[in-house]
């Protein structure tokens, strides 16, 4: 059996227990976010109180669990192309197409330490676009720019909203590095845009119209 408790509910769930369940042979096991579970203990009890020895009072043994697998740094990387390539068919050949292996690029980078939740919501903008967009991505680096934006707008929602809410004007005053915003590789922006490659027309137009169509997901 499990049960999942904000946090506030789980202190309170905690302290039912030490002092309802103190039974010979039953143990509890406890699966938590620690560091919200200290801002709880704080917000109830005051900021003086030293979170970590209060849990010493419920927990006997504690073990961190590993964001990642023990073979493999990439865990969140592998289960967001699992969800992918059940989802999503943006592309029209899978597994041999450069957009293909950008996509591996870009989950290496945006999502390292990020959560399940993250990488589901991520999942859904992908199959939004999927349906709004009603296109194959193919191989022009617009498309590339693309791909990048739907991270962006997944898991970078302040960025992307600046952008959104911004002119071309705006952001060639600003000095956004679209390069560095949407975590693609600069070469990219190198070999297609090597005159401009910060404030190129052609990258804004591709980022914004992605945002436009991904708007329905604000």
């Amino acid at each position: 059996m499990n049960y999942r408790c904000r946090p506030d509910y789980a202190l309170r769930f905690l302290e039912v227990i030490k002092h309802t369940f103190d039974i010979s042979n039953i143990k509890f096991i406890f699966i938590t976010n620690t560091e919200q579970l200290y801002s709880s203990i704080e917000h109830s009890y005051g900021s003086k109180i030293q979170a970590d020895k209060y849990l010493d009072k419920f927990f006997k043994y504690r073990a961190a669990l590993s964001l990642h697998t023990a073979n493999n740094s990439y865990g969140p990387t592998q289960y967001f192309l699992d969800l992918f390539e059940k989802k999503i068919h943006i592309f029209p050949y899978p597994g041999n197409n450069r957009l293909v292996h950008l996509l591996i690029e870009l989950s290496n980078v945006w999502l390292a330490g990020k959560t399940l939740r993250d990488i589901e919501n991520l999942i859904r903008y992908f199959e939004f676009y999927q349906i709004v967009a009603n296109m194959p991505l193919h191989e022009p680096v617009e498309d590339a720019i693309k791909l990048a934006t739907i991270f962006l707008a997944a898991l970078d929602r302040k960025k992307s909203k600046e952008i959104f809410n911004s002119s071309y004007k705006q952001m060639k005053t600003k000095n956004i590095l679209f390069s560095d915003a949407l975590k693609l590789p600069k070469d990219i922006f190198n070999n297609s845009f090597p005159d401009n490659i910060h404030n190129s027309t052609t990258v804004f137009s591709a980022v914004k119209d992605t945002l436009n169509l991904l708007n329905g997901l604000d």
